[in-house]
């Protein structure tokens, strides 16, 4: 992927040269696996862990290792699952999106349902039985430790928003952990957007995956490598501006990578059309500008807020940098900090304290409010 001279990435995964600041985290999560350490990755929506870690599949498909990666939220039924996890184990060895779909689609015979393979027989030959249905999602989960198995390789297979699993099959985590803990020659990767909902499943005691891997939250990304990032890039864009106003924009966002991406679009459009303005004065029609555009995400993160009942009242006391608990009793408000930090809408910080991961959300909330 080519980044745009021109624009910073929004909406879609990053080249590698837009991961601002993330490359000790991705070094740290290629050399967990190929010591064949299973991660749970958490961070909240739009902050690049998904980036991350398919840049990091990237790099260990460089070494020689088969990769595969589902998206839970994409795939919200074990049929749908169930065929989107074999035909990315199969993409590595046919070199083809949807297999099977292709393999129901060409003609009966072995020898033409060969032709379809660019690489090796192996992976075309292991999928022939699943040409004529769906595969189970027990097939599934056991499709790439045995194409591994079969090839003398290793295999990193990526489970994406695994916090929405139940929604596929109530006993899930259960299912897939005793199908799972019998593979040799695989490392999992499960990442989540919620948080707190994620890392129960493998940190209570009684929780199906408990230990079954390692939980490692992405970090933020460091204010200066922001900073640097923002600079080069404006100055590849054909417009100077300075350090202090990269620092201020990413100050503004909090460093949270889509917003931080959004803002410097904006600036890019404003110093566009026009060129003289003041930095303070661009940098806050900028902000203006990033914030309207983000209106619709924040409107439909607020009405998610719904329950408990008192977590409206909650983000908004925040929001005023008012403690959490005011008129309300503390059981209801206890019930709302829980669901808000699990949702990964605030963070805490120490008792009573709480921030929120995306600045702009409260922005949004006190223009709400005003």
């Amino acid at each position: 992927m080519v980044a745009s001279p021109w624009w910073f990435p929004i909406g879609r995964e990053v080249a590698p040269q837009d991961l601002v600041g993330r490359e000790p985290f991705l070094a740290d999560v290629a050399a967990r696996v190929r010591l064949g350490e299973s991660l749970v990755i958490c961070a909240p929506r739009r902050t690049g862990k998904t980036s991350v870690v398919r840049e990091a599949l990237r790099r260990l498909a460089g070494e020689g290792w088969l990769t595969a990666f589902a998206d839970l939220m994409r795939h919200p039924s074990e049929p749908r699952l169930a065929e989107a996890l074999t035909d990315a184990v199969l993409q590595n060895e046919t070199g083809l999106h949807r297999t099977l779909e292709r393999l129901r689609g060409a003609a009966a015979t072995a020898a033409g349902l060969m032709q379809l393979s660019t690489k090796t027989d192996a992976g075309l030959e292991f999928a022939l039985r699943f040409r004529a249905a769906t595969p189970s999602l027990e097939d599934a989960l056991e499709a790439g430790e045995m194409l591994a198995q079969r090839l003398g390789r290793r295999i990193a297979v990526v489970f994406d928003e695994f916090q929405s699993a139940p929604a596929i099959r109530a006993d899930i985590y259960g299912f897939m952990r005793s199908i799972l803990q019998r593979h040799q020659r695989s490392v999992y990767l499960f990442l989540g957007s919620q948080a707190g909902l994620l890392e129960q499943q493998f940190t209570r005691t009684h929780a199906p995956f408990f230990k079954f891997a390692i939980v490692r939250p992405l970090p933020d990304v460091p204010g200066e490598a922001w900073a640097s990032y923002l600079h080069d890039r404006f100055a590849q864009a054909g417009h100077t501006v300075s350090p202090e106003l990269c620092r201020a924009l990413v100050a503004r966002t909090g460093g949270h990578p889509h917003c931080t991406m959004v803002v410097a679009n904006k600036v890019l459009m404003a110093r566009s059309l026009q060129p003289d303005m003041a930095e303070s004065a661009l940098l806050e029609l900028a902000y203006a500008a990033g914030l309207d555009d983000l209106s619709a995400t924040y409107d439909e993160m607020y009405r998610g807020c719904a329950s408990p009942p008192a977590a409206h009242a909650v983000l908004m006391r925040l929001a005023g940098g008012m403690p959490p608990y005011g008129e309300a009793s503390g059981t209801p408000v206890r019930r709302a900090l829980l669901a808000l930090t699990d949702a990964a809408i605030v963070r805490r910080l120490d008792r009573g304290r709480y921030e929120f991961p995306e600045p702009m959300f409260a922005d949004w909330l006190r223009r709400m409010q005003a």
